[in-house]
């Protein structure tokens, strides 16, 4: 073997590999500018995994792209394998190799941030190196904008920092997505730290539907966090049409119906200027005003209106409480300049519903600079079509086209959603389509990858998303300058969420020990 390829071994040491300074494989065949093949060589294997970001050197330019799929070792010398030494040292070297072969997602030239398009694809044989800390600094960071970045985890398998963008956080959508267990809430508590850290005012709403946030110790590790009872704000609905069918009038003769109609939108719009109460007897004048109106030529308006008023009494007493809309105008005060976590996991399903209803159409109505985190989100947004159309639980036309209405609208006064979900497939395709920034760590339903596919524009990542361990995740998006996929490691560090600060042992002991009785004699 020549001096030279005995140089080469000498120099193909773990921290050059890891460094970008030694080569981890070469091009094999280039099909595009968007897509070409490689080998690794057998003393790189442990380096290389699907998910991660290498560089290509050709003619003096670098070129970054992420590994979308590797193949089983083939033994043997191959042709490329020497013809690429034979390139680099002149002579054909005498070679065992054990390759593996994959295939790399050209993302373009690093022109920080971000990449910048190539026009000829990389030539066979050209050498690729696993993406150095500058590569990732120059990719992800824009200086001009240094106070408008934190970081949210590292590149996988190496100690590179990922830092998003927290404008594109807050006035663009979110999604957070994986398998039960696999990091979910997590991310999102590092988020919320992370947007904390920063230096500008930012105003976070986390609807916290199980609690988890509300109970761990987010409040020692965010500078600026509340916590807020959603028992504490009453069910006060914002839309007539919700009013109507809370107290189930919808089913009335279209006559009856329609009077109901007219009089809850004059009602309502009167009870959010503030000129009325949420009173039943006040909102049984407006029904009555309008009874007589429809059936002015005959006496039936009585016998509607016993009808009504009986069903009022039976179905409003939850939210005909005397309540004002003026009452959520302590939410507004605490989530200023701070992250306010509403607790909501002591509040029935359908009250949770009503609540967060009300909070995302007054952030629209009022154009209300607030970011809304929403955790459990299927139970609020819910796809309300085909077979899951079967499974809604609760009232979700409480808060459904409302919170739609802030995911299409929010964006224009400085407004957006973070969704948190397992399934996709669950989630609202309106909501889904206006998130521009996605998180997906582990999953394995098809209807959820195929959703991701249509997202990205990259069908690779179906080979990926199965093989995420816990705290991976494939982040695309806007919040990051190189807006394709790439694989970041979430270390939840010393967050503690809710019942994750007690083993599964400890929470059937304590339940164990709560209800159990004296052994019979």
């Amino acid at each position: 073997m020549s001096s030279e390829l005995e140089e080469y071994d000498h120099v193909r040491s773990k921290e050059q590999i890891l460094n970008g300074e030694a080569p981890v494989g070469f091009v094999v065949s280039p099909t595009s500018t968007k897509v070409c093949n490689f080998a690794v060589f057998d003393y790189a294997d442990e380096y290389v995994y699907e998910g991660q970001l290498l560089t290509i050197k050709h003619g003096g330019v670098k070129i970054i792209g992420l590994v979308t799929s590797l193949n089983a070792a083939t033994r043997g010398a191959t042709t490329d394998v020497l013809n690429y030494f034979s390139s680099i040292y002149g002579e054909i070297p005498q070679l065992e190799q054990n390759l593996k072969y994959g295939e790399l997602r050209i993302y373009g030239k690093p022109a920080g941030p971000g990449v910048a398009s190539i026009t000829h694809p990389p030539k066979p044989c050209s050498p690729i190196y696993v993406a150095s800390r500058e590569d990732y600094r120059l990719l992800f960071k824009d200086p001009s904008r240094e106070d408008e970045y934190f970081e949210i985890g590292r590149i996988r398998e190496t100690d590179y920092p990922v830092e998003v963008d927290a404008s594109a956080i807050l006035r663009l959508g979110v999604g957070i997505f994986a398998r039960i267990g696999m990091g979910k809430s997590v991310t999102a508590a590092c988020f919320l730290v992370g947007l904390s850290s920063l230096s500008k005012k930012i105003n976070v709403l986390v609807w916290d539907h199980t609690g988890e946030y509300a109970t761990g110790n987010l409040g020692e590790l965010c500078s600026r966090f509340e916590v807020l009872q959603s028992s504490e704000l009453p069910v006060v609905p914002t839309d007539p049409s919700d009013l109507v069918k809370l107290l189930m009038l919808d089913v009335l003769p279209s006559q009856a119906r329609k009077a109901v109609e007219v009089a809850a939108d004059l009602f309502m719009m009167d009870f959010l200027a503030g000129e009325v109460g949420l009173d039943s007897k006040v909102f049984m004048n407006y029904v009555n005003d309008w009874l007589k109106e429809f059936y002015s030529k005959d006496q039936s308006s009585r016998t509607w209106s016993a009808a009504i008023e009986k069903r009022i009494r039976m179905l409003g007493s939850s939210f005909f409480n005397g309540s004002s809309i003026d009452e959520y105008s302590k939410v507004w005060r605490l989530v200023a300049n701070r992250i306010l976590v509403v607790d909501a996991s002591q509040d029935s399903l359908e009250a949770r519903q009503a609540k967060l209803g009300t909070i995302a159409d007054l952030i629209l109505k009022r154009r209300l600079p607030i970011h809304l985190v929403i955790d459990e989100a299927k139970n609020y947004i819910p796809e309300t079509g085909g077979a899951y159309s079967q499974v809604l639980v609760g009232k979700p036309f409480l808060c459904l086209g409302k919170i739609t209405s802030l995911s299409e609208e929010g964006r224009k006064f400085g407004a957006n959603l973070t969704i948190i979900n397992q399934r996709i497939s669950r989630i609202s395709k309106a909501v889904f389509s206006n998130l521009c920034t996605l998180f997906c760590g582990c999953l394995t339903a098809a209807s959820d990858i195929g959703a991701i596919e249509g997202y990205t524009d990259f069908p690779e990542i179906k080979g990926i998303l199965p093989r995420l361990g816990v705290g991976e995740f494939l982040v695309a998006g806007m919040a990051t300058p190189i807006r394709e996929p790439v694989c970041v490691s979430i270390d939840k560090g010393d967050i503690k969420l809710g019942y994750g600060r007690k083993t599964v042992f400890e929470l059937h002991e304590e339940f164990a020990e709560g209800v159990a009785r004296p052994e019979p004699s």
